[in-house]
């Protein structure tokens, strides 16, 4: 596989030249199926402890997403600048979903190496019963890096209703390997006793970095600053990754701080640090179930919504698009790294890829880019846009040079593969057929070296509809026990309808009005360290500085800006001056390149509207006019940072925020193998003007196609 010195690929040095990627291919045979990335609870829960079994310490690919800015084994020079600092990010631009696929090759391939590994001195030295050996390679074989579906509902037993869940390998301080003899070597939880050799420290609930040494002495530091230079968080002195942790101070924060039970409340009701008393205990309110992230993960896979790849692709604000191109892969992408880790390493670029549920996250969006390219075929990224501006990478990065039109031939470092027995770096257009790589997903069947089959996609794509419909469609869902309400044309006074939409149509089962909050923000306001805007439903107030939704009001959604290293620490002089290490965000940042995110209103309104007898005269999603004279008196929005307290939105820094809402058409089916369609977004001012940062009906043409 290699032509490294060392011969192994644990053993890679800088001195070995690049790096080859090639999949986890060795054991694949002609026309055999491809092994799945499989569900990570449905994987932990196969009763296989052989499956389980990974110890790795592979903390040098983990820096590669952000901190410590360094080159990895590409060949290049670092800055000549000392001072100077950069890094391989590509966010907010159209190479974000096609950059973390070969990363996440990379990090599958030498988790597979230190489990083959690991295998074999562990047989040489009877480490378990020497039976445990072929069970342990068989499993090794088809073993691939497990993916999160963060938008599958499941029901608890003796629970009717469909909830979000989280990882139970996640949760859990210690684990479980039976079979596992004291010489192993693996660590064992402080305070274990000798009749506990088979639990181990769980690698997946928190990383704890390398010789119990903090992230500044391993060259990584970071922090969050107030406008002032004050440190709000500090990440220098951690020893361990933290989720919702209660404040970035103290003994908790230092070793690794892990909440994970705020993570499905926050996938729910997207309630964040608010509502909590002067002591920082919860205020009990109504529980609220949304379900707006499965409705978003349906749109990010079925034809019909996000269609083009340059939209799809990025978070990055592209002038004159449509209403709906507001939602993108990206944008879902950072809602959850924000919802997982709260006050934690997760909601930061720089350091989100030390906590290890980084990996099974990333996994998930690669399965959506899959399914996506399933039900999108011919929609890649282009190999050229020639000269279209609009995906200029003004300032480049590590590897991209200034000025360079992004495209599928750009080169997606430090990535390399072989490529007619030559070593070349990955781009876009390479990493388009996943399959070659020794990796499928559930619902994309795929044989080894066997082309995929045309004649199929047709039924491929019913397939995929139907389990996405029965997966995530709650709208979908909401509307079949509603469907007598729905009277067929109603709001049509309104608005004309697309043509398409305006056709006779059979198996229609409902034609509904959609309702969407579109957000474009600067991504690296409140100094580079993250904030959120909520979106509410009704009256809010505020208590100890947070939002206090007091039971009368909902958080429809959430837009999150994660923390991106804008610190201001840069070197001085440098076009990176405040950037504390990620050049690219600096630049972007100078630019004025913004982002967005949007909310799917049209579930809360179903589920909170409608059966809610103070708004009696609500029945149905199609009457337009009552709905838009309610979202103009109860659609507000506030903005907060990672420890929920609420910002000024009025000066300088959230200037280029601006908060609109749309209403179209979507039609669902009584097939649940045809996709729902949707047309006609319209940009409604009268919800949204005389609102602090809403746009207002002179402003549309600025942002939005008309």
């Amino acid at each position: 596989m290699s032509s490294s010195s060392s011969g192994s690929p644990l053993r890679w040095g800088p001195n070995d030249g690049p790096y080859p990627i090639t999949g986890i291919v060795q054991y694949l045979e002609h026309g055999k199926p491809i092994p799945v990335r499989r569900e990570i609870d449905e994987w932990y829960s196969s009763g296989k402890a052989e499956d389980k079994l990974q110890h790795t310490g592979l903390t040098t690919i983990l820096g590669i997403h952000g901190l410590p800015w360094a080159p990895w084994l590409d060949g290049s020079s670092a800055p000549t600048d000392p001072k100077q600092r950069k890094n391989y990010c590509t966010h907010n631009t159209i190479l974000f979903p096609t950059w973390h696929r070969p990363y996440l090759l990379c990090f599958e391939q030498l988790v597979f190496a230190h489990m083959e590994n690991f295998v074999k001195v562990g047989h040489e030295n009877q480490e378990w019963p020497p039976e445990m050996t072929p069970q342990l390679e068989e499993a090794i074989k088809t073993w691939r890096l497990p993916y999160w579906d963060q938008g599958l509902l499941r029901k608890d037993p003796g629970d009717e209703k469909r909830k979000y869940h989280f990882p139970m390998i996640c949760q859990r301080e210690v684990i479980e390997i039976p079979g596992l003899l004291p010489q192993t070597g693996l660590v064992s939880p402080p305070g274990a006793s000798e009749s506990s050799e088979d639990l181990l420290r769980n690698p997946m609930y928190k990383f704890r970095f390398p010789g119990g040494k903090t992230m500044a002495e391993l060259n990584c530091p970071y922090q969050v600053r107030n406008e002032d230079g004050t440190i709000r968080y500090d990440y220098n002195p951690t020893k361990a990754t933290s989720r919702w942790a209660i404040s970035a101070t103290g003994t908790a924060w230092i070793e690794g701080e892990n909440n994970y039970q705020h993570v499905v409340p926050e996938l729910e009701e997207h309630m964040w640090y608010e509502n909590r008393d002067d002591d920082d205990n919860p205020i009990p309110i109504e529980k609220q179930y949304l379900k707006t992230l499965a409705e978003a993960m349906s749109r990010l896979i079925l034809p019909g919504y996000l269609d083009e790849y340059e939209t799809y692709s990025s978070a990055q604000f592209l002038d004159q698009s449509k209403p709906i191109e507001n939602l993108s892969i990206e944008d879902v992408h950072n809602n959850l790294h924000g919802w997982i880790g709260g006050i934690g390493h997760m909601s930061n670029i720089p350091t989100s890829a030390f906590d290890p549920i980084f990996w099974i996250h990333h996994a998930n969006y690669d399965r959506l880019l899959a399914l996506w390219q399933q039900t999108h075929p011919g929609k890649w990224i282009k190999d050229t846009y020639g000269g279209d501006h609009e995906y200029e990478y003004e300032n480049g990065n590590w590897s991209i040079p200034r000025h360079t039109v992004v495209d599928g031939k750009t080169l997606l470092m430090p990535f390399y593969h072989w490529v007619d027995g030559e070593l070349k770096p990955f781009d876009s257009l390479a990493v388009e057929g996943f399959a070659k790589y020794g990796y499928t997903y559930p619902l994309i069947d795929r044989e080894w070296e066997v082309p995929y089959d045309e004649s199929r996609r047709k039924e491929d794509i019913k397939k995929i509809t139907a389990a996405v419909n029965e997966a995530y469609g709650t709208i979908r869902a909401t509307l079949q026990k509603q469907v007598e309400s729905v009277e067929p044309g109603a709001g049509r006074e309104i608005r004309g309808l697309d043509p398409v939409l305006d056709s006779i149509e059979e198996d229609v089962a409902g034609d509904i009005n959609d309702y969407i909050v579109n957000v474009i923000f600067d991504r690296y306001a409140n100094q580079g360290g993250g904030y959120i805007i909520h979106i509410l439903l009704g009256e809010s107030s505020e208590l100890n500085g947070r939002i206090n939704l007091q039971g009368k009001a909902i958080a429809a959604g959430t837009v999150i800006a994660l923390g991106n290293g804008l610190l201001p620490d840069g070197p001085e002089g440098s076009e990176a001056e405040g950037a504390g290490g990620c050049e690219n965000c600096a630049k972007q940042k100078a630019g004025k390149i913004l982002s967005t995110g949007q909310i799917l209103l049209s579930k809360s309104i179903l589920d909170q509207i409608v059966p809610n007898h103070d708004f009696p005269q609500i029945h149905r999603l199609n009457q337009v006019r009552d709905i838009t004279e309610f979202l103009k008196e109860n659609l507000h929005w506030k903005v907060t940072d990672f420890g929920g307290n609420i910002l000024d939105i009025n000066g300088d820094d959230f200037k280029d925020l601006k908060i609109s809402a749309a209403i179209g058409k979507m039609i669902y089916y009584h097939d649940v193998t045809r996709p729902p369609k949707f047309g006609h977004y319209d940009i409604v001012t009268d919800i949204t003007e005389h609102k602090p940062l809403g746009l207002s009906a002179h402003e549309v043409g600025s942002y939005y196609s008309v």
